[in-house]
């Protein structure tokens, strides 16, 4: 999000955007609901540290180095940044498509889904933590874009 509204003031930079939303259209329906409520809120610290199953299902944590990676991020959780994050995400009205955006995203995103984003660019089975599952398609990717660039 924030690389979309930084390609907005330099236009004449190039933003990559990886397992990301461009637009707020771009994220699901049904987080833009649950993020309208404020229960995000309330849940508490120990909850959100222990939900690695279902972290580890949105975020596609399938190798073992990224569930291990997952369950590090979780412990060392700043429960605020959390909470202001997804409050972020909540009331970004973002609706522009700057030009200057390259959008990678992966096939199997289980929290920003293929069917709901317009990628220039496709990583087969790629979920949402493909910088970490992927890196070396990731890698190729980004040694594409920075060569044209």
């Amino acid at each position: 999000m924030m690389a979309v509204e930084i390609a907005k003031v330099i236009p004449s930079s190039t933003a990559i955007l990886i397992s990301s939303a461009k637009t707020k259209k771009e994220i699901p329906f049904y987080l833009r609901m649950l993020l309208s409520t404020p229960v995000y809120k309330m849940v508490p610290e120990k909850v959100v540290r222990r939900s690695k199953k279902i972290q580890s299902y949105f975020l596609g944590a399938h190798l073992n180095s990224t569930k291990k990676y997952l369950r590090s991020t979780l412990q060392d959780l700043d429960i605020q940044f959390y909470r202001w994050a997804l409050d972020a995400l909540r009331t970004w009205k973002n609706d522009t498509v700057p030009s200057n955006v390259i959008h990678i995203h992966g096939t199997k995103d289980n929290l920003l889904p293929l069917k709901y984003v317009d990628a220039d660019i496709t990583v087969e089975n790629g979920g949402h933590l493909m910088i970490v599952e992927n890196a070396v398609e990731i890698s190729a990717c980004l040694k594409q874009i920075i060569c044209k660039n």
